[in-house]
């Protein structure tokens, strides 16, 4: 069986990944709320999110809420509150010709450059069926996360890393539904030896456990820490060096690193 692509491979872009950003945050600060709003349920969270990125934000939770895998979303990067089209274009793959086509077309159409004009997807099906895969572990991994002191809302980074698939994988290697790579996740399970509790939902949730932990105590902060699951801490640490600042959009806007 070929694994799927996972959301997190999808949004990735260069400059600490805007779009994956952007979306992991917006959905840990609204998706805990939506799901205790269905049970009638009322809860406090941690994760406001940082001034300066609530129009990536909310961009994102359409992505992953209402636009459908069938329509191809027509945006500018730099004020992601603007949205120029969404077109049906059905759910099979379109080609980079067809894309930049639609963006000339738009970007024409709007007086703007084409690089302000991007494409990206809609994934509601997929956010739907994690959180319906999620139904089956969520209450024992909340369970470890508050054993460990941490916020429940991190358990539903999944979504976004693997759509809760304990069968997905990247293209690198990263396996199972936190998405660790092997060398790290040799740092807190066993990995090898045809051994790979990567794929073991509870144990990988450990794990995950431990190393948002330690990043947090590293780096001070839950937006920092949460960005350092897909760059490393100190990846964080070496971008807020470099830019003279923890505050998440300053980093997205200014640190031009890969990692």
């Amino acid at each position: 069986m070929v694994a799927q692509p996972t959301l997190a491979k999808e949004l990735a872009m260069p400059h600490l990944g805007k779009r994956l950003l952007s979306v992991t945050f917006g959905l840990l600060a609204f998706l805990p709320a939506t799901l205790l709003a269905q049970q009638n349920l009322s809860s406090p969270t941690p994760f406001i999110t940082p001034t300066g990125l609530e129009p990536a934000v909310e961009f994102w939770k359409k992505i992953f809420t209402e636009y459908s895998a069938s329509q191809l979303v027509f945006f500018d990067p730099l004020d992601m509150s603007r949205v120029y089209e969404a077109i049906d274009v059905g759910e099979g793959n379109r080609t980079d010709t067809y894309i930049d086509g639609e963006r000339m077309r738009i970007a024409a159409a709007n007086g703007v450059d084409i690089e302000r004009v991007k494409a990206q997807r809609g994934v509601k099906e997929r956010t739907a069926g994690g959180i319906k895969r999620s139904g089956r572990y969520l209450a024992q991994i909340q369970q470890i996360f508050r054993d460990a002191g941490l916020p429940p809302e991190l358990t539903y980074l999944p979504i976004v890393e693997s759509s809760y698939d304990i069968n997905a994988r990247s293209s690198v290697g990263a396996a199972g539904i936190w998405q660790f790579m092997p060398r790290t996740g040799k740092q807190y399970m066993r990995v090898g030896g045809g051994i790979d509790e990567r794929r073991d939902p509870l144990e990988s949730s450990r794990a995950a456990a431990t190393y948002l932990k330690q990043a947090y105590d590293m780096l001070g902060s839950w937006p920092l820490a949460i960005t350092s699951y897909n760059f490393g801490p100190a990846g964080m640490a070496r971008a807020v060096a470099d830019v003279g600042s923890d505050h998440l959009p300053d980093l997205i806007e200014k640190y031009n690193h890969p990692y």
